[in-house]
C-alpha cells in the first residue's frame, strides 16, 4: 500500500514499513496492519458500480472495482472478522455509514472504516450509529462527518470502539454522544485526535462508560446556541476509569466548562482556553436532576497534573480554572498546574487531594509585549500573528488524519508554558 492508503504509516516523515503491533500508539495515531486473510473491500461514489465486486480500489476488467454505496459495501464484511471498509477520499455519501452492522475479531483486529486515495476526506453527512447490541470491535478513523454526528449507546454489551481522526463542523446540536445502558455494559470508547469545529450544545457527551479514553482532540468554541454547555461533559452517572489527555479545547464564551469530568480519573496535559465557567471541574454531581449527594456516592477518585488553563474572561459567569466539589472527592492528587491570563479566580480544590506546584501566569511572556496573551506570545514564537483565534484556526487546517503539525498539539503548548513558569 502507498503510504496514504498505509494505516501502520502514522505520520508523513514515518520512516517504519510494518513491525509496530496493531493497536499500539505511534506519533499520537492507532497503529492497524491488515490481519492474514482480512478483506479490503472499498466504495467510492464517484467511480464505483454497485455490481462491482468491491475488491478494488479502481474500476478494472472482469468486474472488478469499488461498490458505489455504502450498504453494498458492508454486504461483504464479515461478522467477527477483520475486514476493512475503505472509502475513496473526495467522495461524500448521504448515507448511514452503519458501524454497528459488523462487529470485528478483537480491538486490534477490528472492523474497520477508513479513507483511500488521495484528496480531502472521505465525507458521510448521515449520522454514524452504534446502537446494536453486541457491537465489539469497531474502528472509525478519517472520516468528515460535517455536520453529521455520532451517536453511541442504548443498548447492552458495545465494547472497545475507537473514533479517531474524523472531522465535524457547524453541528447543530454535539459531535459525538456515548450513552450506556443502565446494565453498564457500555466499555473501552476511544475517542482521539478528532476535529470538532462549533456546536450547537455539547460538544461531547459520555454517560454509563467503563473506560473512557479521551485524548488528542481538538475543539473550538463549543455549545453556541447554550451559554453554560460544554467542550466535554462526562457525567457522574456509570463512568468509570477515565482518561482526558492532550485535548486541545477553546471555549471563546462566558459560561460553559472546558472538560467536565464529574465522574473523577485522569485529566492530564490539556490545554483550555478563553475559559468562562471552569477549565477542568471534578467531582460535581447534579446529572439527575434532583438531589445529588445519595445517586454519586462513592466519591471519586482525581489525577490532575500538567493542564493549561489558558485566560479566563473578563466576562466570565465563574471564572476558575480548576474547581472540585470536596463532598464528591475521595482522594487524589493536583500537581503542576498553570492558570495563565486570569483577572478572577485559579484554583478551588479539596482538603482531601495533594495539591503541589499549581501555578499562576501573567504578561509579559518572553518574546512578546505586556499585552499579549501566553497563547498569543505562542503563536508568535511559532511563527504566527500572535492570535489566539489564529492558533485556533491553523490547528484545525493542521490537523488531519495521519498528518498533524506537532506545533499545533496541546503538549508542546504546554512545555512553552511551563518553561515560562520556571
Amino acid at each position: 500500500m502507498i503510504d496514504l492508503d498505509d494505516l501502520g504509516c502514522t505520520s508523513p516523515t514515518d520512516p517504519s514499513e510494518g513491525g509496530v503491533p496493531s493497536g499500539t500508539l505511534e506519533n499520537e495515531w492507532t497503529v492497524f496492519e491488515p490481519e492474514p486473510g482480512a478483506r479490503m473491500v472499498y466504495v467510492s461514489r464517484s467511480v464505483g458500480k454497485d455490481h462491482y465486486d468491491g475488491l478494488a480500489p479502481e474500476p478494472g476488467p472482469g468486474g472488478r472495482g469499488p461498490k458505489r454505496t455504502l450498504a453494498a459495501g458492508r454486504t461483504l464484511l464479515r461478522a467477527g472478522g477483520s475486514d476493512w471498509l475503505r472509502l475513496r477520499r473526495g467522495d461524500q455519501w448521504a448515507e448511514d455509514l452503519a458501524p454497528d452492522a459488523v462487529s470485528g475479531r478483537s480491538p486490534t483486529a477490528p472492523t474497520l472504516y477508513a479513507p483511500y486515495g488521495k484528496g480531502p476526506e472521505p465525507r458521510v453527512t448521515m449520522d454514524a450509529r452504534l446502537h446494536r447490541p453486541g457491537t465489539r470491535n469497531v474502528a472509525v478513523l478519517g472520516l468528515d462527518f460535517g455536520g453529521a454526528a455520532v451517536h453511541g449507546g442504548g443498548a447492552s454489551g458495545i465494547t472497545d470502539i475507537l473514533i479517531e481522526g474524523c472531522r465535524f463542523a457547524n453541528n447543530p446540536y454535539g459531535a459525538i454522544t456515548f450513552e450506556g445502558p443502565a446494565d453498564l455494559s457500555m466499555k473501552n470508547i476511544r475517542i482521539r485526535n478528532n476535529v470538532i469545529n462549533s456546536t450547537g450544545d455539547n460538544a461531547t457527551y459520555f454517560v454509563g462508560i467503563t473506560g473512557l479514553q479521551f485524548e488528542g482532540n481538538i475543539i473550538y468554541r463549543p455549545s453556541t446556541r447554550n451559554l453554560f454547555n460544554h467542550a466535554v461533559y462526562i457525567t457522574r452517572i456509570g463512568n468509570s476509569d477515565v482518561t482526558t489527555r492532550k485535548n486541545l479545547v477553546l471555549m471563546g464564551k462566558p459560561g460553559g466548562m472546558g472538560i467536565m469530568q464529574r465522574a473523577g480519573g485522569v485529566s492530564e496535559y490539556n490545554v483550555i482556553a478563553e475559559v468562562g465557567g471552569t477549565g477542568i471541574p471534578m467531582g460535581e454531581c447534579n446529572d439527575e436532576g434532583g438531589p445529588a449527594a445519595a445517586p454519586c456516592l462513592p466519591p471519586v477518585k482525581v489525577t490532575i497534573r500538567h493542564n493549561l488553563i489558558a485566560g479566563i474572561r473578563g466576562d466570565a459567569s465563574l471564572g476558575l480554572g480548576i474547581f472540585l466539589k470536596p463532598e464528591f472527592i475521595s482522594t487524589g492528587v493536583v500537581e503542576n498546574n498553570l492558570v495563565s491570563d486570569s483577572s478572577r479566580g485559579d484554583f478551588m480544590l479539596s482538603d482531601r487531594v495533594k495539591a503541589t506546584n499549581n501555578r499562576r501566569l501573567e504578561p509579559p511572556y518572553a518574546g512578546a509585549s505586556k499585552d499579549t496573551s501566553l497563547l498569543a506570545a505562542y503563536h508568535l514564537k511559532i511563527g504566527g500573528k500572535g492570535d489566539v483565534e489564529a492558533l485556533f484556526q491553523e490547528a484545525i487546517e493542521n490537523s488531519r488524519f495521519h498528518d498533524r503539525d506537532p506545533k499545533y498539539r496541546a503538549m508542546e503548548i504546554i512545555q512553552f508554558a511551563e518553561g515560562l513558569a520556571r
